[in-house]
């Protein structure tokens, strides 16, 4: 859906772009706080509620089911799904990740059957 770069670093996947993007456009606020561990950390929050970006209804009905997936689950189980993404179990830490090449070579690989 977007050119967005992740990147696997340290602590999993991460992107700069998101922050770059908001910082630049009026329509949201990036705000630096505190979590509840008292770890620093960003919000984005988007101040005009008028700005909708133009999204397919196959892309919009894919957006709908992370966040209704997401949602219910507890932040240990997001993190266990997130690193059990091809991805992530695939690459490096360190190493950009093209989420559109590593699709299709995921969707290329052999099933082995034990």
């Amino acid at each position: 859906m977007t050119d967005i770069r992740w990147v696997f670093d340290q602590f999993g996947p991460f992107v700069h772009d998101v922050k770059d993007v908001a910082i630049n456009n009026p329509d949201f606020v990036v705000e630096d706080t505190i979590n509840m561990y008292g770890a620093p950390k960003t919000l984005i929050r988007l101040v005009n509620d008028r700005s909708s970006p133009s999204l397919s209804a196959e892309d919009q009905e894919i957006l709908n089911w992370v966040i209704e997936t997401s949602a219910k689950m507890t932040w240990n189980d997001f993190i266990r799904l997130v690193y059990s993404t091809y991805p992530i179990m695939s690459q490096e830490r360190g190493t950009e990740l093209d989420l559109a090449a590593l699709a299709e070579e995921y969707r290329s690989e052999e099933l082995v059957e034990f």
